[in-house]
């Protein structure tokens, strides 16, 4: 398998413009060919696809799908030097990177995969927390219903419409539903919990005998991590993911922010057990 460029010039540049040109080259690709990645000008004006396939067969079918919709160039083969294509593949997939980030990391870590998939988590977690206070106008509503006897909603939101109809967005969005299920939080995170709430915890761990005997200069973060951790089975992002325990629901969120590009958050949910009122 190769990797082959196209570049689109819209006859109409626009964002929306883009997105449904983009859409129309995935929707057109046959012979095996699979869109691996795209890019869009700032100004909407250029507009760049990565396609894999073992030769340019898929080409004409593009072309035609595209029509007088924009110009269009190549497909020109990509050569990747120092680097396998796979390896670069993978670790676009699971850090959300493009191909030449992923290239490039890969040849800082000399090949090895596991240092450059550490690295490109890392750093994909760093800029996650800078996406964290975007708005999210976008997203979706998911349902999931177990055994005819819990049933859960759950609305998950993101920046785009784009993101939104992505089949692995609906997919995330199933999994926190599923998650809603089995460990019935109460909040999506901490700063949801109600203050006098939390106040009235901390009092009382505050006035616990066995605090008393703990050095004055400690108590507050001794009460810090009391409260975090009787708050973590409440708070859905602070509890092991049921699919992966080896991370916390919060932490998948940060990884679909990561893959996304754009702020994820569960801004509401509701979960009804069969013969349970509140």
């Amino acid at each position: 398998m190769a990797l082959y460029l196209v570049e689109l010039t819209p006859a109409n540049p626009s964002k929306e413009e883009a997105t449904a040109l983009i859409e129309t080259v995935n929707s057109s690709l046959t012979n095996g060919a699979e869109l691996i990645e795209t890019q869009v000008s700032a100004d909407h004006k250029l507009i760049f696809a990565i396609i894999e396939s073992e030769n340019t067969a898929f080409a004409p079918a593009l072309t035609a799908a595209i029509g007088e919709r924009a110009s269009v160039v190549g497909p020109d083969e990509v050569r990747l030097v120092g680097a396998e294509l796979d390896d670069i593949k993978k670790l676009k997939e699971l850090t959300g990177i493009g191909l030449t980030d992923a290239k490039k990391a890969l040849v800082e870590a000399e090949g090895d995969f596991d240092s450059a998939l550490n690295a490109l988590r890392k750093k994909g977690l760093t800029k996650a927390e800078k996406k964290g206070d975007r708005e999210t106008r976008e997203g979706l509503i998911e349902s999931y219903v177990h055994s005819g006897r819990i049933g859960v909603v759950v609305e998950v939101n993101c920046e785009t419409d784009f993101v939104a109809r992505l089949p692995e967005f609906k997919e995330f969005a199933h999994q926190i539903a599923m998650q809603v299920a089995a460990m019935n939080p109460r909040y999506a995170t901490m700063d949801d919990i109600p203050a006098e709430v939390y106040d009235a915890k901390k009092q009382e761990f505050l006035a616990s005998d066995a605090l008393a005997s703990k050095p004055e200069a400690m108590r507050d973060q001794i009460v810090e991590g009391q409260l975090k951790k009787h708050f973590a089975e409440q708070v859905l992002a602070e509890q092991a993911f049921v699919l992966d325990d080896s991370k916390t629901v919060g932490q998948l969120i940060k990884e679909q922010v990561a893959l996304r590009g754009e702020n994820v958050r569960v801004s509401q949910f509701k979960r009804i057990e069969l013969g349970v009122t509140e």
